[in-house]
């Protein structure tokens, strides 16, 4: 009996140090791969942002200056052959999976898109749009607020209650206004116990393109 435990023991040691027997490999394998219309896996998003990032054209059109990845998202795009979308015995449907990568270039805010097949492995449309309509990511977000905590006079300003930062995009209206052209943040303030807002808090701009904090009074409709 103290044999057999022993041998369970080691048994149970080998699969922790060498993995399960190569048919749980297999079956795993299976559980990950995705269905057509699926959203893209952790290793596609990671694949298609490296074949858009190495694309001789979406190189040119991003440039040298600061650039940032937006999103990647899964495209779904309808075969020219509808035989590959019906589905027989022990033969999958084959539609082609496709990605969407856009990026942001701060300089001249430019927006650009590129589709990868993920099939092929290849770039088969880059386009550029204007920086405007591009979202802002959640990494922007997360710069945007450490620029507002490090900047030492707002936060002598601000009231001594604890409170969280939300943000709202700025689009500049005119070629007067500072944000025009560029990529700013507005910055609100909210109270962690009352949940509302300090609508007498400086109002406060963002501007990602000059990594810069700009401060200033504006009267606020309650």
């Amino acid at each position: 009996m103290v044999k057999l435990h022993r041998f369970s023991f080691l048994l149970f040691l080998f699969f922790i140090l060498f993995g399960l027997p190569q048919q749980y490999d297999a079956q795993a394998q299976v559980v990950e791969t995705p269905l057509p219309l699926d959203p893209l896996t952790s290793q596609e998003r990671l694949s298609a942002r490296a074949i858009a990032s190495a694309n001789a054209e979406v190189k040119r059109l991003l440039g040298l200056g600061e650039r940032k990845l937006i999103d990647v998202e899964f495209l779904s795009v309808k075969p020219n052959d509808e035989a590959l979308m019906i589905e027989d015995a022990g033969q999958p449907i084959l539609v082609p999976r496709y990605a969407v990568v856009v990026f942001y270039r701060y300089d001249g805010n430019l927006g650009v898109r590129a589709t990868v097949d993920l099939k092929s492995k290849k770039v088969i449309e880059v386009t550029s749009m204007d920086g405007d309509l591009v979202p802002i990511s959640m990494e922007e977000v997360a710069q945007a607020s450490t620029l507002v905590l490090n900047h030492k006079e707002l936060q002598q300003q601000l009231p001594p209650n604890k409170y969280k930062t939300e943000v709202v995009r700025v689009l500049a209206s005119n070629q007067n206004d500072p944000c025009w052209k560029r990529r700013c943040l507005g910055i609100l303030f909210r109270d962690m116990k009352t949940r509302s807002y300090w609508f007498n808090s400086p109002e406060v701009t963002v501007d990602l393109t000059g990594k810069t904090v700009s401060m200033g009074r504006k009267e606020r409709s309650r």
